[in-house]
């Protein structure tokens, strides 16, 4: 019996390498770790960047279509934009490392859309956008 592995993955095949494959996985995996800490209080998401300053919760668009996006890092800012294919958007969080959200939709009348937690300093983005929560990201 063949298992379906899904959308994400079949392309994830197309683009990425055996070792690029690797660090996607290996990051995915970190990311449940460190949220599953989070959640049972056994994990401290709060050091300072090096320079003393804030760190960022960014979403980037590399889907082929422009949509509205949002970045909200909790304790922090929150900010929504339409991007293009390529552009950024980054909302200032008061602790690297902190909780966050990034989300996107069709635009500003759209009920429906595509969210995912995320990581300050750590960027997500959009490879292709379905509503419904179906979207793929990655963690580039």
């Amino acid at each position: 019996m063949e298992v379906d592995r899904g959308v994400q993955a079949d392309l994830l095949d197309e683009v990425l390498s055996d070792g690029d494959r690797q660090l996607v996985l290996l990051k995915r995996i970190l990311a449940v770790i460190v949220f599953a800490g989070v959640l049972l209080g056994d994990v401290t998401l709060h050091a300072d960047t090096e320079d003393g300053g804030t760190s960022a919760v960014c979403v980037e668009n590399g889907g082929n279509e422009d949509l509205l996006f949002v970045a909200e890092a909790d304790g922090g800012e929150r900010k929504v934009r339409a991007l293009g294919r390529g552009e950024t958007l980054c909302a200032s969080a008061p602790k690297s490392g902190g909780i966050g959200t990034v989300g996107v939709f069709e635009n500003e009348n759209a009920i429906e859309g595509c969210s995912r937690l995320a990581i300050a300093g750590m960027p997500e983005r959009l490879i292709g956008y379905v509503a419904f929560d179906n979207c793929t990201w990655e963690n580039p």
